[in-house]
């Protein structure tokens, strides 16, 4: 069955000399790297990413915003991560990946999850920066510092499930993650999407059509780094004070999709979708459960080796499901149709908004044309709930979108899982802005955050 593992990281190296983009070298939660790939050229250069660029923007969709800027000419497309992504800091999971949204100078960005946005920075880099376009399929491998663009014409016309499983036999590594596109993106449908090892992104800007207009079947990642910490004793003395008060807020930590729906008042979608419920799952060092696998073809309570290839789907997004019990399909048939857009690269709430359930006889090219929908100021927000998910304290309607942007904010500037965003409470803010200072030597307020996100749509 499709999963991943348990990883032990040890420090990484990194091979060859790096260009400057002027000033200090980031020395803690950085790599000090933006690799940047000219699909067109074939060839991979080293930046160093620097103190001033990171005290300018912040990270993650912030940077990600400037090197769009920096290289509009290119057709850009930019995966970053944040300061705090893949470390101790709880919800330390999200990375971004950003691109113009197409003919129009509007930034967009998606967020990237599970254990993928680590990987970037294990691997040795904090951005990548991917230019052109190829003129045959090819896939980029990334490893400890080293990047290699290979032939992708093996890959060509193979689903995601396939795609990821040849990659990690070929590159003879089960723990490598990537970055996925299927028939979808490969035949430019307006409804394809992202997706990460084998199940689906939050990609509700369906980005998925700019990686196959580029020819690029996949991103793969794997890495042996650590991250150095300025301050490494309070830093990790305040992220597990961060996360005792986090567990302390509950009487019943709520886990998985069946719990987020109960969060939102919609508690009726878990008890429709519990009997198939196998198990619940987290991305990277996030303490609640975002996803939720079930089975389709097997008892979900059991704990013997399945037999089957996959028996089920891993649902990372929480509105699919809701939507699909709205238009009266059952479990079952709700996972059926979710797992065949995993495989096919196919962002489901489009779909599902278009009124499409099943895939047509006729295949891709019978999809009915995409309806532009626009997310919250280019960021991709249709499978993130808009409203405060913390116990007990109830927050004025009046005051979530103001709430929410600055969430959103966070977790796509400093690398924070939106769900555990979702039940921070907000004045827990400036703890997050103690462990950036703590672990970087950066200082930043508020107001800077509010001025990054402000300007990270903006071409």
């Amino acid at each position: 069955m499709r999963g991943d593992r348990t990883w032990t990281f040890v420090r990484g190296l990194l091979p060859y000399q790096c260009n400057h983009l002027g000033g200090i070298e980031m020395e803690y939660l950085s790599n000090g790297k933006i690799l940047v790939v000219n699909l067109e050229s074939k060839t991979t250069e080293e930046l160093e990413l620097d103190e001033e660029l990171i005290q300018a923007n912040l990270g993650g969709a912030g940077v990600n915003a400037y090197l769009l800027r920096e290289y509009k000419e290119s057709e850009p497309v930019v995966l970053g991560t944040g300061l705090l992504t893949g470390t101790l800091c709880p919800g330390s999971s999200l990375g971004v990946m950003s691109s113009y949204r197409e003919g129009t100078d509007e930034l967009c960005h998606i967020p990237l999850s599970l254990r993928v946005p680590a990987e970037i920075k294990y691997s040795g880099f904090d951005f990548i920066v991917i230019l052109g376009r190829a003129d045959s399929p090819c896939y980029l491998w990334i490893h400890d510092g080293i990047a290699d663009l290979k032939d992708a014409n093996p890959l060509w016309g193979k689903d995601v499930w396939e795609t990821t499983d040849f990659l990690r036999k070929e590159l003879g590594d089960n723990l490598i993650q990537t970055v996925v596109i299927g028939p979808g993106g490969e035949s430019l449908s307006p409804y394809a999407g992202i997706c990460l090892n084998y199940w689906n992104a939050l990609d509700s800007l369906t980005l998925g059509h700019v990686l196959g207009s580029k020819k690029l079947k996949a991103i793969a990642l794997r890495g042996m780094g650590l991250l150095e910490i300025k301050e490494p004793e309070s830093f990790i003395e305040s992220c597990n004070t961060l996360l005792k008060e986090w567990k302390a807020q509950w009487d019943e930590l709520p886990q998985g999709l069946t719990g987020i729906y109960k969060l939102l008042n919609k508690g009726d979608v878990g008890t429709w979708l519990s009997p198939i419920v196998h198990r619940h799952r987290a991305s990277f060092n996030t303490p609640i459960a975002g996803s939720t696998f079930v089975f389709i073809e097997e008892n979900p309570m059991s704990v013997k080796e399945t037999q089957q290839e996959e028996p089920g789907v891993l649902l990372t997004q929480y509105l699919p499901p809701l939507l699909l019990k709205e238009r009266g399909l059952d479990p079952k048939e709700a996972a059926s149709f979710l797992r065949g857009c995993a495989r096919m690269g196919l962002e489901p709430v489009r779909l599902i908004r278009a009124d499409i359930f099943h895939f047509p006889q006729g295949g891709l090219k019978d999809l009915p044309p995409l309806e532009e929908e626009k997310g919250n100021r280019g960021l991709s927000c249709a499978n993130i709930p808009q409203q405060p998910l913390w116990p007990n304290a109830p927050m004025p309607k009046e005051e979530w979108p103001k709430w929410w942007e600055r969430m959103l904010g966070f977790s796509y500037i400093f690398g924070l899982d939106p769900i555990f965003m979702l039940t921070l409470r907000p004045e827990r803010y400036e703890v997050i802005l103690k462990l950036v200072q703590l672990g970087s030597g950066i200082e930043v307020g508020l107001p800077k955050v509010d001025e990054v996100l402000e300007g990270i749509t903006k071409g």
